[in-house]
Protein backbone atom coordinates (compact mmCIF):
# COMPACT_ATOMS: atom_id res chain seq x y z
CA UNK A 1 0.00 0.00 0.00
CA UNK A 2 0.85 3.83 -1.05
CA UNK A 3 2.44 6.22 1.80
CA UNK A 4 -0.48 8.12 0.48
CA UNK A 5 -3.10 5.19 0.94
CA UNK A 6 -1.32 4.95 4.77
CA UNK A 7 -2.14 8.44 5.61
CA UNK A 8 -6.09 8.36 4.53
CA UNK A 9 -6.04 5.43 6.58
CA UNK A 10 -5.13 6.22 9.70
CA UNK A 11 -5.53 10.07 9.72
CA UNK A 12 -8.19 11.09 12.07
CA UNK A 13 -11.37 13.04 10.72
CA UNK A 14 -14.55 14.42 11.31
CA UNK A 15 -16.21 11.70 8.89
CA UNK A 16 -14.51 8.96 10.69
CA UNK A 17 -15.88 9.79 14.15
CA UNK A 18 -18.90 7.46 15.03
CA UNK A 19 -22.60 9.16 15.65
CA UNK A 20 -22.00 9.92 19.76
CA UNK A 21 -18.68 11.68 18.93
CA UNK A 22 -18.22 15.36 17.98
CA UNK A 23 -15.40 17.36 17.89
CA UNK A 24 -14.39 18.97 20.34
CA UNK A 25 -15.83 22.78 20.26
CA UNK A 26 -13.56 26.08 19.54
CA UNK A 27 -11.86 27.75 21.84
CA UNK A 28 -13.62 31.26 22.90
CA UNK A 29 -11.40 34.13 20.90
CA UNK A 30 -8.88 35.52 23.06
CA UNK A 31 -8.58 38.88 25.34
CA UNK A 32 -6.31 41.69 23.80
CA UNK A 33 -6.87 44.66 26.29
CA UNK A 34 -7.69 47.85 25.24
CA UNK A 35 -7.68 49.68 28.63
CA UNK A 36 -5.44 52.97 28.42
CA UNK A 37 -2.97 52.64 31.36
CA UNK A 38 -4.66 55.17 33.02
CA UNK A 39 -7.89 53.09 32.99
CA UNK A 40 -5.90 49.99 34.01
CA UNK A 41 -5.07 51.67 37.20
CA UNK A 42 -8.22 52.60 37.75
CA UNK A 43 -9.62 49.09 36.99
CA UNK A 44 -7.13 48.05 39.65
CA UNK A 45 -8.25 50.40 42.50
CA UNK A 46 -12.38 50.25 41.80
CA UNK A 47 -12.83 47.01 40.57
CA UNK A 48 -10.09 44.58 42.06
CA UNK A 49 -8.95 43.68 38.57
CA UNK A 50 -5.32 42.86 38.53
CA UNK A 51 -4.01 42.16 34.58
CA UNK A 52 -1.42 39.68 35.68
CA UNK A 53 -5.02 37.48 36.86
CA UNK A 54 -7.16 38.87 34.27
CA UNK A 55 -7.46 35.41 32.03
CA UNK A 56 -7.06 33.17 35.35
CA UNK A 57 -9.83 35.06 36.58
CA UNK A 58 -11.93 34.70 32.80
CA UNK A 59 -11.34 30.79 33.10
CA UNK A 60 -12.43 30.20 36.44
CA UNK A 61 -15.67 31.85 35.86
CA UNK A 62 -15.62 30.14 32.50
CA UNK A 63 -15.27 27.17 34.28
CA UNK A 64 -18.45 27.48 36.10
CA UNK A 65 -20.33 27.90 33.59
CA UNK A 66 -19.59 24.83 32.17
CA UNK A 67 -19.25 22.76 35.65
CA UNK A 68 -22.76 23.98 37.22
CA UNK A 69 -24.57 25.49 34.22
CA UNK A 70 -23.71 23.20 31.10
CA UNK A 71 -26.95 24.09 29.29
CA UNK A 72 -26.84 27.86 29.45
CA UNK A 73 -26.25 28.52 25.88
CA UNK A 74 -23.94 31.61 26.56
CA UNK A 75 -21.21 33.33 25.64
CA UNK A 76 -17.51 32.16 27.10
CA UNK A 77 -15.74 34.82 25.25
CA UNK A 78 -13.06 36.36 27.53
CA UNK A 79 -14.39 39.89 26.94
CA UNK A 80 -18.08 38.74 27.71
CA UNK A 81 -17.08 36.74 30.68
CA UNK A 82 -15.03 39.96 31.79
CA UNK A 83 -18.23 42.10 31.61
CA UNK A 84 -19.92 40.05 34.45
CA UNK A 85 -16.40 40.05 36.67
CA UNK A 86 -16.10 43.86 36.56
CA UNK A 87 -19.58 44.43 37.39
CA UNK A 88 -19.12 42.36 40.61
CA UNK A 89 -15.46 43.24 41.66
CA UNK A 90 -13.90 40.01 40.22
CA UNK A 91 -16.69 38.30 43.07
CA UNK A 92 -16.65 34.42 41.38
CA UNK A 93 -19.83 33.47 42.96
CA UNK A 94 -21.64 37.06 42.32
CA UNK A 95 -20.43 37.56 38.50
CA UNK A 96 -21.75 34.18 37.76
CA UNK A 97 -25.43 34.78 39.32
CA UNK A 98 -25.41 38.16 37.66
CA UNK A 99 -24.77 36.21 34.56
CA UNK A 100 -27.84 33.44 34.90
CA UNK A 101 -29.61 36.56 35.99
CA UNK A 102 -28.87 38.42 32.71
CA UNK A 103 -29.85 35.09 30.47
CA UNK A 104 -33.05 34.46 32.69
CA UNK A 105 -34.41 38.21 32.12
CA UNK A 106 -33.55 37.43 28.42
CA UNK A 107 -35.62 34.30 28.26
CA UNK A 108 -38.43 35.75 30.44
CA UNK A 109 -38.72 38.75 28.52
CA UNK A 110 -38.84 37.34 24.67
CA UNK A 111 -41.28 40.35 23.16
CA UNK A 112 -37.72 42.12 23.80
CA UNK A 113 -34.98 39.92 23.22
CA UNK A 114 -36.03 37.62 20.92
CA UNK A 115 -34.75 37.59 17.17
CA UNK A 116 -32.97 40.74 18.35
CA UNK A 117 -31.04 42.23 15.47
CA UNK A 118 -30.89 45.76 13.89
CA UNK A 119 -32.19 44.66 10.45
CA UNK A 120 -35.51 43.84 12.96
CA UNK A 121 -35.46 47.56 14.17
CA UNK A 122 -35.25 49.14 11.02
CA UNK A 123 -38.87 51.16 11.62
CA UNK A 124 -37.24 52.36 15.05
CA UNK A 125 -34.09 53.26 13.47
CA UNK A 126 -35.04 55.15 10.55
CA UNK A 127 -37.87 57.17 13.01
CA UNK A 128 -34.63 59.20 14.93
CA UNK A 129 -35.68 57.68 18.44
CA UNK A 130 -32.39 57.24 18.98
CA UNK A 131 -28.49 57.38 17.68
CA UNK A 132 -24.98 57.90 19.15
CA UNK A 133 -23.15 60.61 18.43
CA UNK A 134 -20.03 60.68 15.77
CA UNK A 135 -18.31 62.50 18.12
CA UNK A 136 -16.67 61.06 21.68
CA UNK A 137 -16.33 63.94 24.41
CA UNK A 138 -12.62 64.35 25.40
CA UNK A 139 -12.16 61.64 27.37
CA UNK A 140 -13.66 59.04 24.35
CA UNK A 141 -17.08 58.37 25.68
CA UNK A 142 -19.37 57.84 23.41
CA UNK A 143 -22.92 60.18 23.68
CA UNK A 144 -26.09 58.17 23.39
CA UNK A 145 -29.30 60.79 22.36
CA UNK A 146 -33.05 59.44 22.64
CA UNK A 147 -35.50 61.26 21.35
CA UNK A 148 -39.01 59.77 22.95
CA UNK A 149 -41.01 62.59 20.53
CA UNK A 150 -39.73 60.63 17.47
CA UNK A 151 -42.14 57.89 18.12
CA UNK A 152 -45.32 57.68 16.67
CA UNK A 153 -47.02 54.85 18.57
CA UNK A 154 -49.35 53.78 15.70
CA UNK A 155 -46.10 53.01 13.55
CA UNK A 156 -44.91 50.33 15.74
CA UNK A 157 -45.37 49.01 19.78
CA UNK A 158 -43.04 50.32 22.64
CA UNK A 159 -41.02 47.33 22.93
CA UNK A 160 -39.33 48.19 19.84
CA UNK A 161 -38.14 51.10 20.92
CA UNK A 162 -36.73 49.33 23.97
CA UNK A 163 -35.44 46.54 21.84
CA UNK A 164 -33.43 49.42 19.86
CA UNK A 165 -32.18 51.05 23.13
CA UNK A 166 -30.93 47.45 24.23
CA UNK A 167 -29.54 46.85 20.92
CA UNK A 168 -27.73 50.35 20.91
CA UNK A 169 -26.04 49.75 24.47
CA UNK A 170 -24.97 46.39 23.98
CA UNK A 171 -22.76 47.57 21.04
CA UNK A 172 -21.23 50.21 22.88
CA UNK A 173 -20.64 48.26 25.98
CA UNK A 174 -18.63 45.96 23.48
CA UNK A 175 -15.90 49.05 24.45
CA UNK A 176 -14.35 48.27 26.80
CA UNK A 177 -14.31 52.19 28.10
CA UNK A 178 -17.64 52.87 27.35
CA UNK A 179 -19.37 54.68 30.59
CA UNK A 180 -22.68 56.56 30.77
CA UNK A 181 -24.29 59.57 32.70
CA UNK A 182 -28.13 60.90 31.93
CA UNK A 183 -28.87 64.11 31.10
CA UNK A 184 -32.12 64.37 30.54
CA UNK A 185 -33.66 67.72 29.58
CA UNK A 186 -31.39 69.60 31.71
CA UNK A 187 -28.89 71.12 28.56
CA UNK A 188 -26.73 72.71 31.57
CA UNK A 189 -25.74 69.63 32.91
CA UNK A 190 -24.85 68.11 29.56
CA UNK A 191 -22.88 71.37 28.24
CA UNK A 192 -20.88 71.00 31.79
CA UNK A 193 -20.16 67.67 30.99
CA UNK A 194 -19.67 67.61 26.97
CA UNK A 195 -18.23 70.38 25.00
CA UNK A 196 -20.62 71.94 22.33
CA UNK A 197 -18.06 71.10 19.32
CA UNK A 198 -19.54 67.28 19.70
CA UNK A 199 -23.15 67.86 20.16
CA UNK A 200 -25.67 68.83 17.69
CA UNK A 201 -27.17 72.25 17.19
CA UNK A 202 -30.53 70.89 18.52
CA UNK A 203 -28.65 70.68 21.83
CA UNK A 204 -27.00 73.89 21.70
CA UNK A 205 -23.81 72.99 19.72
CA UNK A 206 -22.12 73.60 16.94
CA UNK A 207 -21.64 69.96 14.84
CA UNK A 208 -23.96 70.89 12.75
CA UNK A 209 -27.50 68.40 12.29
CA UNK A 210 -28.04 65.62 14.50
CA UNK A 211 -26.82 62.49 12.37
CA UNK A 212 -28.61 59.58 12.52
CA UNK A 213 -27.30 57.53 9.49
CA UNK A 214 -23.94 56.88 10.52
CA UNK A 215 -25.04 55.03 13.38
CA UNK A 216 -27.54 53.29 12.03
CA UNK A 217 -24.88 52.40 9.69
CA UNK A 218 -22.93 50.84 12.32
CA UNK A 219 -25.67 48.96 14.05
CA UNK A 220 -27.03 47.10 10.31
CA UNK A 221 -23.50 46.63 9.57
CA UNK A 222 -23.06 44.27 12.86
CA UNK A 223 -25.65 42.03 11.79
CA UNK A 224 -23.99 38.69 12.27
CA UNK A 225 -22.99 39.75 15.68
CA UNK A 226 -26.34 39.95 17.22
CA UNK A 227 -27.71 37.07 14.98
CA UNK A 228 -25.41 34.93 16.92
CA UNK A 229 -26.04 36.23 19.82
CA UNK A 230 -30.12 36.99 20.07
CA UNK A 231 -30.60 34.85 16.92
CA UNK A 232 -30.11 31.07 17.72
CA UNK A 233 -32.80 28.42 19.63
CA UNK A 234 -32.41 27.94 23.20
CA UNK A 235 -33.89 25.46 25.16
CA UNK A 236 -36.66 26.36 27.36
CA UNK A 237 -36.42 28.62 30.65
CA UNK A 238 -37.70 26.47 33.07
CA UNK A 239 -35.32 23.31 31.82
CA UNK A 240 -32.13 25.65 32.51
CA UNK A 241 -33.07 28.56 34.50
CA UNK A 242 -35.10 27.97 37.57
CA UNK A 243 -36.49 30.48 40.12
CA UNK A 244 -33.54 28.35 42.14
CA UNK A 245 -31.26 30.25 39.84
CA UNK A 246 -32.37 33.68 41.08
CA UNK A 247 -31.43 35.56 44.42
CA UNK A 248 -33.57 34.71 47.34
CA UNK A 249 -36.83 36.99 47.03
CA UNK A 250 -36.54 37.67 43.63
CA UNK A 251 -38.59 36.28 40.37
CA UNK A 252 -37.47 36.44 36.88
CA UNK A 253 -40.52 38.72 36.70
CA UNK A 254 -39.26 41.43 39.17
CA UNK A 255 -35.79 41.19 37.61
CA UNK A 256 -37.53 41.82 34.10
CA UNK A 257 -39.70 44.88 35.56
CA UNK A 258 -36.56 46.79 36.99
CA UNK A 259 -34.81 46.48 33.35
CA UNK A 260 -37.83 48.51 32.19
CA UNK A 261 -37.65 50.64 34.63
CA UNK A 262 -34.28 51.07 34.13
CA UNK A 263 -34.74 51.56 30.46
CA UNK A 264 -37.21 53.88 30.66
CA UNK A 265 -35.28 56.44 32.83
CA UNK A 266 -32.68 56.87 29.81
CA UNK A 267 -34.89 59.36 27.56
CA UNK A 268 -32.23 61.25 26.50
CA UNK A 269 -28.84 61.44 26.48
CA UNK A 270 -25.95 59.37 28.17
CA UNK A 271 -22.23 58.85 27.13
Amino acid sequence: MSEESDSLRTSPSVASLSENELPPPPEPPGYVCSLTEDLVTKAREELQEKPEWRLRDVQALRDMVRKEYPNLSTSLDDAFLLRFLRARKFDYDRALQLLVNYHSCRRSWPEVFNNLKPSALKDVLASGFLTVLPHTDPRGCHVVCIRPDRWIPSNYPITENIRAIYLTLEKLIQSEETQFFLHGSDLNSLHTNLPRSILPKEYGGTAGELDTATWNAVLLASEDDFVKEFCQPVPACDSILGQTLLPEGLTSDAQCDDSLRAVKSQLYSCY
